[in-house]
């Protein structure tokens, strides 16, 4: 029997995909199955699997089309009434499934478990958020007067290798964002809809070990962060989200929105920079820190273009 079913976005990970998977099989909880799939890996990553012989383990291939698109895939296959995602490079401790089914069965109502990660060596290039936002493990909402960075925090914290939710939740919320090969916010996109208005406990044990050094799209990205998929897809996200609670998310979009005019101010778009405060401003007083940041855009704005045209004389 099928409780939990474990999906793997799999993309050049060679080094690193068996020490994923053993990780899953040495869970004290076992009642599982395991999908792989592999999004186009070139470099021999699904190779690495060909000696796992356990008929839980299945490997699907398709051409690459990115991370939200593959876990989607896998959900779709799954048989178990939880879903869990483990990314490639990183793995879990022993206790990490049989915690999070404890928990989840003891609370049908529970939409959602969250872990706390260790990152080792990292943890000053990658601060474990959920230690710093949850004082006890147990459920936890955002108060509605929650400003815009504690929404961000709360958001963030929940890591795709740290949750496990229910897999009608999965569905409800309609899973990560499917655009092919988004490779920034697509899980954003799910993770949001949780935190802002579903039930989730949060433990603050470190079940998850987090390997930032072989991730290429985390604190490792190299190059300019693409547009969040959150406001690209506002107007359905906003449909989802019940009225009363609506008041965080426009306080996140806003967050997103000023994270997206500062990359444009490094080029002098200022016409660009007031066409996104129009369609995401800020619902109220964003606080006066949020404020400085964005009377700094004006600034970075005036000094692009004044040294462009310098450069240009």
């Amino acid at each position: 029997m099928v409780t939990i079913s474990v999906v793997i976005p799999l993309y050049n990970k060679q080094a690193s995909i068996v020490r994923a998977v053993e990780s899953i099989f040495a869970q004290e909880y076992q009642l599982f199955e395991i999908i792989v799939i592999d999004d186009g890996s070139t470099d021999g990553s699904v190779e690495r699997l060909e000696h796992v012989c356990d008929p839980r383990l299945r490997i699907v291939r398709q051409e690459n089309a990115g991370p939200g698109v593959a876990r989607n895939r896998g959900a779709a296959l799954a048989q178990g009434e939880y879903l869990a995602f483990l990314d490639a490079d990183d793995c879990w401790k022993p206790a990490y499934l049989s915690t999070a089914h404890k928990i989840l069965s003891a609370d049908p109502g529970l939409d959602g478990f969250v872990a706390a990660y260790d990152t080792g060596s990292y943890a000053t290039l990658q601060p474990n958020l959920l230690l710093k936002l949850i004082a006890r493990s147990g459920e936890f909402a955002l108060p509605l007067s929650a400003p815009p960075a504690l929404v961000k925090d709360h958001v963030d914290a929940a890591q795709a290798s740290c949750v496990v939710l229910k897999r009608s939740t999965f569905v409800e919320c309609g899973g990560f964002y499917n655009e092919p090969h988004c490779t920034y916010g697509e899980d954003t996109y799910l993770w949001l809809q949780m935190v802002l208005f579903r039930r989730i406990y949060y433990d603050r044990t470190q079940l998850v070990d987090f390997h930032v050094e072989d991730s290429q799209l985390g604190v490792g990205r190299k190059g300019e962060r693409p547009t969040n998929p959150a406001l690209i897809e506002a107007d359905v996200l906003r449909r989802s989200i019940p009225s009363d609670r609506a008041i965080l998310f426009e306080r996140l979009l806003g967050f997103y929105r000023l994270r997206e005019t500062q990359k444009l101010a490094r080029s002098g778009r200022w016409k660009e920079i007031r066409e996104w405060r129009k369609r995401f401003p800020w619902p109220e007083f964003p606080g006066w820190d949020l404020l400085r940041q964005e009377r700094k855009l004006e600034l970075r704005c005036l000094h692009s273009l004044v040294s462009g045209k310098a450069a240009g004389s």
